[in-house]
């Protein structure tokens, strides 16, 4: 299995992943009372950083891999932080 399929496969997750996180935020917004669902969207999109970032590292590119990872990072802890 060669790296670049690898890092399409990964790269098609962070799409998806982005999807679920904009309409889980969207469901939120609407669901008011559901706060847990904002949390879960920022896991969501911590999860699509995370792919991309694998994805980047697949194909060698480790600027982008560490700028990805930092940024799956900071939304986490931020999201955490500010939700309890």
């Amino acid at each position: 299995m060669s790296p670049l399929y690898q890092s399409n496969k990964l790269f098609d997750l962070h799409y998806k992943l982005m999807g679920a996180s904009a309409i889980i935020g969207i469901l939120a917004i609407w669901l008011d009372q559901y706060t847990f669902l904002i949390l879960f969207a920022f896991y969501a999109l911590t999860a699509s950083f995370v792919c991309a970032g694998l994805a980047y590292y697949y194909r060698h590119n480790r600027n982008a891999f560490v700028i990805e990872i930092l940024r799956a990072i900071l939304v986490f802890f931020l999201a955490t932080f500010l939700y309890f």
